[in-house]
C-alpha cells in the first residue's frame, strides 16, 4: 500500500475517533453527576462574584447554573438536592434582576424577578417533600414562620427536628440555622400544649431545647434573654400544670407539683423585663418620629408572647397593688404599640385582642387581688380610649391592605 493511500485511510479514522471522542465527552458531561457538579461550580462562582460586588458576572453564573439544573431536572425531576440548588440559584437571580429593574425603572424586569422568585419557591417546596433534605426544611420553615403561617410550619418543624441537625456542631454555628431550629422547637412545644390532650411537660422540654441552643452559641459576648414567645410557652405550660394540680388537690392526695410556685417565681422578673424594654430605645428618632422602645418592633410570635405573659401576670396577681401595677404596665405597652405605628397589620389586631379580654380578666380576679371599683372604672375608661385608637389605626392602614 502506498504512503498516500495509507494517509487517506488513517486521516478519516483519526477524524472519526476524534469526533466519537468528542461526542463521548459531551455525553459524559450531560450525565447527572457531571451536570450537578457543573451547576454547583457555576453557583459557587456566582456567590464569589456577588460577594465581590460583580453583579453582572454573578447573574451570568447563576443563569448558567439554572440552565444546567433545568436540564438535569428533566432527567431526574424528583431529585430534592437538585431542586434545592435550583431554588438557591433562582433566588439569587431574582434578587439581582429585581435590583436592576428598580434601578432602571423597568417594570418588565421586576415582573421577571417575581416570576423567578415564584419558581424558586416552587422548587424549594418540592425539595422539602423529602423530609431528610435539611436545607429545604429550614428554608420553607423559616419562610412560613416569618410569614406567621404557623399551622403550615408545624409539619416542617417536625421534619427538621426528626433529623440529627442539632448534633451537627458546624451547621449549628449559623445564626440562621439556630434561629430556625429554635422556631421549630417553639412550634412543637406550642402544638403539644394546644393538643386535645395537652402535654405541658413536652412543651417545657422544647423550651429547654431553645435555651440550650442559645447557651451553646459560639462567640456570644452576652447571653440574650429568652424570646418572649419562649417564656410565654413556659408560663402557659406551668399554668396548665398548676391548674391540673389544683384539680387533683380537690380530689384528694396527689404527688407534689411545684408548677404554681415556679410560675409565681418567674412572673416578677418578666414584668420587670417588660418595663425595662419599654424604656430601652429600639428604633432611634427619625424626622418627626420620636425614639421608640424595643417592644414596638417585635415579631408576631414574640408580640403575642409578650401580651400573653402580661395577661397571665395580671391573672396570677397576689394583691390588688400587684394587679394594678401589672394592668398599668399592660396598658402602657398597648399605648406604645399603637402610637409607634410599626408593623400595624399584625400589631393592631393583637393589641385589640388584649384590650378585648382585659375587662373580663379584671372582673374575675380572685378576692385577694380584686381591684377597687373606682380603679376598675378608671381602667375601663382607658381601655375604651385605647380601643378607639386601635380602630383608627386599623382604618388608616386599610387602604394600604386593599392596594
Amino acid at each position: 500500500m502506498s504512503r498516500n493511500l495509507r494517509w487517506l485511510t488513517v486521516v478519516p479514522l483519526l477524524a472519526l475517533l476524534a469526533t466519537g471522542g468528542g461526542m463521548s465527552y459531551w455525553w459524559w458531561l450531560q450525565q447527572p453527576p457531571q451536570l450537578y457538579r457543573s451547576a454547583e461550580r457555576a453557583y459557587e462562582a456566582g456567590e464569589s462574584a456577588r460577594k465581590n460586588g460583580d453583579l453582572a458576572t454573578a447573574k451570568q453564573s447563576y443563569s448558567a447554573a439554572n440552565e444546567k439544573l433545568s436540564v438535569l431536572l428533566a432527567k431526574t425531576p424528583n431529585n430534592s438536592k437538585v431542586l434545592f440548588l435550583r431554588f438557591e440559584a433562582l433566588n439569587r437571580l431574582a434578587e439581582i434582576t429585581s435590583t436592576e429593574g428598580k434601578k432602571e425603572n423597568n417594570p418588565e424586569k421586576v415582573k421577571d424577578a417575581e416570576a423567578q422568585l415564584a419558581e424558586a419557591w416552587r422548587c424549594a417546596r418540592l425539595a422539602a417533600e423529602d423530609p431528610k433534605n435539611v436545607e429545604a426544611q429550614i428554608a420553607i420553615l423559616q419562610e412560613l414562620f416569618d410569614g406567621d403561617k404557623l399551622f403550615e410550619a408545624v409539619e416542617f418543624a417536625d421534619n427538621l427536628l426528626s433529623t440529627d441537625i442539632e448534633k451537627d456542631v458546624v451547621f449549628m454555628q449559623s445564626r440562621n440555622v439556630r434561629n430556625t431550629v429554635a422556631a421549630a422547637h417553639f412550634l412543637k412545644g406550642d402544638a403539644a400544649l394546644k393538643a386535645d390532650l395537652a402535654r405541658p411537660d413536652d412543651a417545657l422540654r422544647h423550651v429547654q431545647a431553645c435555651r440550650a441552643i442559645e447557651a451553646n452559641t459560639v462567640n456570644s459576648d452576652k447571653p440574650k434573654p429568652p424570646r418572649w414567645r419562649e417564656v410565654d410557652l413556659e408560663a402557659r405550660a406551668l399554668l396548665k400544670k398548676a391548674q391540673w394540680a389544683k384539680k387533683r388537690a380537690k380530689g384528694g392526695p396527689a404527688g407534689k407539683d411545684d408548677s404554681p410556685e415556679k410560675l409565681q417565681a418567674m412572673l416578677p422578673s418578666l414584668m420587670k423585663r417588660a418595663r425595662e424594654e419599654m424604656k430601652k430605645v429600639g428604633i432611634p428618632a427619625s424626622g418627626d418620629q420620636p425614639p421608640r422602645p424595643v417592644l414596638v418592633n417585635l415579631t408576631p410570635t414574640n408580640l403575642r408572647g409578650l401580651l400573653s405573659v402580661l395577661q397571665i401576670g395580671i391573672e396570677q396577681s397576689s394583691t390588688p397593688t400587684e394587679a394594678e401595677q401589672r394592668t398599668e404596665l399592660t396598658l402602657d405597652i398597648c399605648d406604645a404599640l399603637l402610637a409607634a405605628k410599626v408593623n400595624v397589620r399584625f400589631t393592631v389586631p393583637e393589641v385589640n385582642k388584649e384590650l378585648t379580654r382585659l375587662p373580663k380578666t379584671l372582673e374575675t380576679l380572685p378576692e385577694n387581688a380584686r381591684l377597687p371599683s373606682d380603679k376598675r372604672a378608671e381602667f375601663s375608661k382607658r381601655i375604651e380610649k385605647l380601643t378607639g385608637s386601635a380602630l383608627e389605626a386599623n382604618a388608616e392602614d386599610q387602604p394600604a391592605r386593599d392596594a
